[in-house]
Protein backbone atom coordinates (compact mmCIF):
# COMPACT_ATOMS: atom_id res chain seq x y z
CA UNK A 1 0.00 0.00 0.00
CA UNK A 2 2.59 2.12 0.99
CA UNK A 3 4.83 1.07 -1.74
CA UNK A 4 1.44 1.92 -4.35
CA UNK A 5 1.49 5.44 -2.64
CA UNK A 6 5.12 6.07 -3.19
CA UNK A 7 4.83 5.49 -6.74
CA UNK A 8 1.69 7.49 -7.15
CA UNK A 9 3.42 10.18 -5.73
CA UNK A 10 6.34 10.59 -8.27
CA UNK A 11 3.98 9.81 -11.16
CA UNK A 12 2.24 12.92 -10.00
CA UNK A 13 5.66 14.89 -9.30
CA UNK A 14 6.94 13.51 -12.80
CA UNK A 15 3.93 14.74 -14.36
CA UNK A 16 4.04 18.35 -13.05
CA UNK A 17 7.35 18.60 -13.54
CA UNK A 18 6.89 17.47 -17.35
CA UNK A 19 4.19 20.47 -17.80
CA UNK A 20 6.22 23.06 -16.10
CA UNK A 21 9.08 22.20 -18.18
CA UNK A 22 6.83 22.89 -21.40
CA UNK A 23 5.38 25.85 -20.04
CA UNK A 24 8.79 27.04 -19.80
CA UNK A 25 9.63 25.91 -22.73
CA UNK A 26 6.73 27.92 -24.67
Amino acid sequence: ELACFASFAAYGATKRSVVHLTKSLQ
